[in-house]
């Protein structure tokens, strides 16, 4: 009777083992399978990146500039390796008349290794604003070489004419009043003005102040 008892014991103790095991075994497996649908189905931050650029866009092109900047910020949040969010946010903080952070960020964006037209031009601008004159002819005059004919990608209301009239506007400040009237030349070829006397040169701020108005 006692080796029965003691036999019937074993087995119950073996069958608990194979029981704990198998409990085991399918907690691991559901935990790697739960684990693994988790990283399947949910984007990482790489995949989300140039979504976000893309939505940034979209809303700077539609006049949005607070969505366009806090999309801008998320992406940067997301990689901030990458220089494209922070030539958004300088277009952005451009918008908003913070030059100092639309400087900030179109610089980054360069030493993030990010060149292009769109990038100098908005360089350009901040610098006007600025009121640093002579980097801003070297940024425009950079983008109206490589790209004379430069249409701003996500405004197109935006173009060389735009650049013409800064580095206009640039001269006129810098004192260089013959380069200005070149300049203005090339937007409004009837316009006359003996830039060396001081009727002249009023004349000369006065039509820049056109061209601002209907360029």
């Amino acid at each position: 009777m006692k080796n029965l008892l003691f036999s019937l014991n074993l087995f119950e103790g073996f069958n608990m083992k194979k029981y704990l095991v198998f409990l085991i075994m399918t907690s691991t497996l559901l935990f790697t399978f739960v684990g693994c649908k988790k990283t399947t189905t949910e984007p990482d931050a790489v995949d989300q990146y140039p979504q976000k650029i893309t939505d940034a866009w979209a809303a700077y092109s539609l006049g949005n500039y607070d969505t366009a900047k806090n999309l801008f910020l998320d992406a940067k949040s997301l990689d901030a390796s990458k220089g494209d969010a922070y030539m958004g946010l300088g277009w952005c903080y451009l918008k908003s008349d913070s030059v100092s952070l639309s400087l900030s960020n179109f610089s980054t964006a360069y030493d993030k290794g990010l060149c292009n037209a769109d990038l100098n031009s908005g360089y350009a601008f901040s610098l006007n604003a600025g009121k640093q004159y002579q980097l801003s002819n070297s940024y425009a005059e950079i983008v109206l070489v490589i790209k004379p004919n430069w249409v701003f990608t996500y405004q197109t209301t935006l173009n060389k004419n735009d650049l013409l009239l800064l580095k206009a506007q640039n001269f006129y400040q810098l004192g260089d009043f013959a380069n200005s009237l070149s300049y203005v030349k090339m937007l409004n070829i009837s316009f006359l003005a003996d830039v060396s006397t001081a009727a002249g040169r009023s004349a000369l701020a006065d039509e820049i102040e056109r061209l601002k108005n209907i360029i």
